[in-house]
């Protein structure tokens, strides 16, 4: 019986020295943390993370795609709008140079040409406005201005104005008119023209 008793406090001294070895404070006098271990939450990647940034990427890509289209879209019809222009304005220029230049017109020296080129009757008449038989000859061109042909042009030329052409044309006084035709190289002078039959009865071939 004295043997059992030493052998059972033997037994109860080595399980109390195994439960203090368990608990034993760490250096700073507490125990151990079990929670700065690391947990799976820690340690585990963020799916849902990965999945946003995958989202917006893919929602940027379709907006920059979307961008391109558009200009693309634009730079289209705006190449078809220029080259509708430009095919407009072809179509007018055609349109003026088919259109014969004929009536009682102010003087321009492209149109005069343009006239000349489509072999219609052109005179310059050098009108004054201080000059009265200028102001009443020009009075009955307008007054008779239906009766002017469609192969005739009139041009009104400021004679005080105009000094280079009056002198290309040997000009020297106002109220003269000058023929030119295509039909001829040099030009010709009328002198006293008082109304639009006489302007008109001028031209060289009509005078043959």
């Amino acid at each position: 019986m004295k043997y059992t008793g030493i052998t059972l406090l033997s037994v109860a001294a080595i399980i109390l020295l195994s439960a203090c070895m368990h608990s034993a404070p760490t250096d700073d006098g507490t125990a151990p943390d079990d929670s700065t271990a690391p947990t799976d939450s820690d340690t585990m990647p963020d799916e849902s993370m990965d999945t946003d940034m995958d989202t917006e990427s893919d929602d940027e890509t379709a907006d920059d795609s979307t961008s391109m289209d558009d200009s693309t879209e634009d730079g289209s019809m705006m190449d078809e709008g220029s080259d509708d222009t430009a095919m407009d304005t072809d179509t007018e220029g055609d349109a003026m140079d088919a259109e014969s230049i004929s009536g009682y017109i102010d003087y321009d020296s492209q149109t005069v040409d343009s006239a000349v080129a489509q072999g219609q009757n052109v005179a310059l008449f050098f009108h004054a406005d201080w000059c009265p038989s200028c102001r009443a000859l020009e009075e009955n061109i307008e007054e008779n201005i239906g009766d002017i042909s469609s192969d005739t042009a009139i041009f009104k030329v400021d004679y005080d104005t105009s000094v280079a052409l009056r002198r290309a044309h040997g000009v020297t006084m106002q109220h003269t008119i000058v023929y030119l035709s295509a039909d001829t190289d040099t030009s010709e002078k009328k002198l006293g023209a008082n109304t639009l039959d006489d302007i008109v009865t001028g031209f060289p071939q009509t005078a043959e």
